[in-house]
């Protein structure tokens, strides 16, 4: 499709595969994105979604064993040159989860 959400999707799973090492994934459509961070062990999940924060990306948790994390784009306001800047942030924030 060639629908807005429809492409910032692409764009953010495909910043998202960039770190397949450490998120497994990405799953889900449209504006709802999900992904399996540090094999799904729950603590390690909270940490990341917290330090996200931290660093300006609203993201939840989502499950057990695997706890899974779930990204929320907001395509009213999200443009695609702000998929980058982002990524950069998970970049970061995975590094110093790592």
């Amino acid at each position: 499709s060639s629908g807005k959400i429809a492409i910032l999707n692409r764009a953010f799973v495909k910043g998202l595969e960039k770190y397949n090492k450490v998120l497994k994934g990405p799953y889900g459509t449209g504006a709802m994105i999900g992904c399996t961070p540090f094999n799904g062990k729950p603590d390690k999940v909270k940490q990341f979604a917290m330090k996200l924060f931290e660093n300006g990306i609203i993201a939840f948790t989502a499950g057990f064993n695997p706890t899974r994390l779930r990204f929320l784009l907001p395509v009213g306001a999200l443009e695609l040159k702000d998929i980058d800047p982002i990524m950069e942030i998970i970049g970061k924030t995975i590094r110093d989860c790592s």
